[in-house]
């Protein structure tokens, strides 16, 4: 089978106008023009604000779970990570500054904090707050270690740990300061999560 040129100038021109086509269909509205307005139906009202225990109606489990409250305000503020340690605290991250206004304005302060919470009456809910270690810009993970706790906060990987037992931080050693990228909390590492073979990831 042969092709001639003008086979291949006729395919040309027609993918060109098919593709000319498709752009023109992208060339947006016309200046002036009058849009209509969204179907009712698209419209969904703001979310209301609840409390932790009108939250829990809102839960939809499998039969034979139940979701409980451990932990919530005014014991946390601005959470965004945690973990058990073995001794049954819970660690916190609380990322303060995180978007204070919609520009990010502040974001760089150093208010992020490392709390631990406790359960000390038995009911599996924690009632007590010890604020471990503050002046962290933007906190993402925290992990208890055998004598102390491993924080990221990119691009530093810390070691924090209390020497005299009054439940406050007063040795911090940075392990790294190549943990992830600290641009965008979106899109840095954030997890420290201690897998089978004994590494932490």
């Amino acid at each position: 089978m042969t092709t001639t040129h003008g086979s291949i100038r006729f395919v040309f021109v027609a993918l060109l106008l098919l593709a000319s086509s498709a752009a023109w269909g992208q060339s947006g509205d016309r200046a002036g023009e009058i849009q209509a307005p969204p179907p009712s139906h698209w419209a969904s009202p703001p979310a209301p604000a609840l409390s932790a225990e009108d939250a829990l109606d809102t839960f939809r489990v499998a039969p034979g779970f139940r979701v409980e409250i451990v932990a919530s305000d005014p014991l946390v503020f601005d959470p965004v990570a945690m973990a058990f340690g073995a001794d049954g605290r819970i660690w916190v991250v609380e990322m303060r500054a995180y978007m204070p206004d919609v520009d990010g304005t502040g974001e760089d302060a150093p208010i992020g904090t490392i709390a631990f919470l406790e359960d000390t009456d038995g009911d599996g809910r924690m009632d007590k707050r010890t604020e471990f270690a503050g002046g962290f810009v933007l906190p993402r993970a925290v992990a208890p270690i055998a004598d102390g706790v491993l924080v990221a906060e990119p691009p530093n990987l810390w070691f924090l740990k209390d020497t005299n037992g009054d439940g406050k931080a007063d040795e911090r050693t940075r392990i790294a300061d190549d943990y992830g990228n600290p641009a965008s909390p979106e899109h840095a590492a954030n997890g420290l999560m201690w897998g089978l073979d004994n590494w932490i990831y």
